[in-house]
């Protein structure tokens, strides 16, 4: 199937979702390619081809990224989900093109059939201005981090919300979203001995919501301190908004745990604002705050992000 175009700002990464099908009636094996299309812009960076095996439509550690001879097993009817990965330069301009070309090959060996799709982002320049500030530019392993994210409408049109699922019902909101760096744990507010709360929202003009890890794309639970799940299933905090109209601004305070096994690491984190901009959909990030952890480096993951004969 193919994945719709994107508008996307600098410093965002493009994610294209396709579903590889069968549509054959013998089991069959795909290879599936990606490569860049040279009359566009120039190259997207960091550039992955993702075989989604939780189908989740996130990128992570249940995950295979598709290279080499890698190939895909199909029954009749069977359906496999690709995620197609690109960064957007930072020096990228206002329409800015850049474009992928996914494609599938059969390995049957008569007349096997070759399927292309291409991946479109266009560069658009978003009018909302997104600041992130952490208490400490240095820390230690246990230490608490509070960061402060806040959110101005500087363009002269209302912020539009994109579609989402909440508490298990589908609706639309606009979206302030914080995805947990690594070496971190939200702060527990079920821990009687904490003193201080994971979030600080006096404003109210939104909600706060969570993400737990495993479930798909912008599918969120509404935030309560007496049923929230543990801090170890949740990688995502955001605040939601039915619209956010122009000159509105709004921000939140948001803690986090230092990992005992820091020591060493640079803890980077930065939040991003989704939002409809008339037809457009947009998503901009903010600055990026770093704090360092005090001791020796050591060994830690920082990977959480994160058809066809048929049809691609």
């Amino acid at each position: 199937t193919a994945a719709p175009d994107l508008t996307l700002d600098p410093l965002t990464t493009a994610v294209w979702k396709h579903t590889l099908t069968n549509t054959g009636n013998l089991d069959d094996s795909y290879r599936v390619t990606l490569t860049d299309v040279t009359t566009d812009k120039g190259l997207l960076g960091n550039v992955l081809l993702i075989h989604d095996i939780n189908k989740n439509g996130l990128y992570d550690a249940a995950d295979k990224i598709i290279q080499g001879d890698y190939t895909i097993t199909l029954k009749p009817n069977e359906q496999a989900l690709l995620l197609v990965k690109g960064d957007v330069p930072k020096d990228a301009q206002l329409d800015d093109i850049f474009k992928l070309n996914l494609t599938a090959t059969s390995q049957q060996p008569v007349n096997p059939q070759q399927l292309t799709e291409i991946d479109t982002v266009r560069t658009v320049i978003s009018k909302v201005e997104l600041n992130k500030k952490v208490n400490t530019e240095k820390a230690a392993t246990g230490d608490v981090l509070t960061y402060t994210l806040t959110a101005t409408n500087t363009g002269n049109i209302v912020m539009m919300p994109i579609e989402i699922n909440l508490d298990g019902t589908a609706t639309k909101k606009v979206i302030f979203k914080d995805v947990l760096p690594a070496n971190v744990s939200l702060l527990n507010d079920r821990d009687p001995l904490n003193t201080l709360k994971a979030t600080e929202y006096s404003s109210h003009k939104g909600v706060v919501l969570y993400h737990v890890i495993g479930d798909t794309e912008h599918t969120y639970r509404t935030y309560n301190e007496a049923t929230v799940e543990h801090p170890s299933k949740i990688d995502e905090v955001a605040v939601a908004y039915d619209s956010f109209p122009v000159a509105e601004t709004d921000s939140i305070d948001l803690r986090v745990n230092v990992y005992n096994g820091a020591a060493g690491a640079t803890i980077n984190n930065r939040f991003n604002a989704y939002y409809f901009d008339g037809l457009e959909r947009h998503q901009k990030p903010s600055n990026t705050e770093k704090t360092v952890v005090n001791g020796s480096a050591s060994l830690s993951s920082n990977d959480q992000n994160y058809q066809l004969v048929g049809r691609v």
